[in-house]
């Protein structure tokens, strides 16, 4: 019986171990989404504490330029607040407010800095509110500000009615 002996060249090689590693990112990245998902799931529900550890997973595991860990830190801090934990809800606002989203995991490209800039304003006027509510006021002012400048119309009464 006659052996067959396969060799590949090293280029060859490099392409297979390439392949197989897009793979598994995509797979990771399947993951994520599904991860991701299933918060969203519970924050339609208004069941945060059950998201809260879905969200943190996806932050642990997501590109840190990415869409979906701008939208997770967004999502998270909003459970936090909503659990009345506003120090750590301006702290995961913050973050979001900090990811230069480069990579588009969730959304298409066309539309990803509209969204980063709208929910911005959101993380804005919710660390505003945050901050307000744990007796920064000036700290609110500014991010009320900062969300109104960005588009979000809710900042202007809490404007009205606090910075004046």
């Amino acid at each position: 019986m006659q052996k067959i002996i396969f060799t590949f060249s090293p280029v060859i090689l490099i392409m297979f171990i390439a392949i197989a590693e897009l793979k598994a990112e995509e797979d990771k990245i399947e993951e994520l989404l599904v991860t991701y998902n299933n918060a969203l799931d519970f924050l339609n529900t208004e069941d945060f504490e059950s998201a809260l550890p879905l969200l943190t997973e996806v932050i642990r595991s997501s590109p840190s330029n990415s869409d979906l860990m701008h939208l997770a830190l967004s999502h998270r801090g909003s459970c936090y607040y909503e659990l009345n934990q506003y120090f750590l809800a301006v702290n995961d606002f913050n973050a979001a407010l900090f990811v230069n989203v480069k990579e588009n995991i969730y959304h298409n490209s066309e539309t990803t800095e509209f969204l980063t800039e709208y929910i911005n304003g959101i993380n804005y006027f919710l660390s505003g509110s945050a901050k307000q509510l744990t007796g920064s006021q000036s700290a609110a002012c500014a991010d009320w500000l900062r969300s109104r400048n960005l588009g979000e119309r809710r900042a202007d009464e809490m404007i009205r009615k606090y910075c004046q």
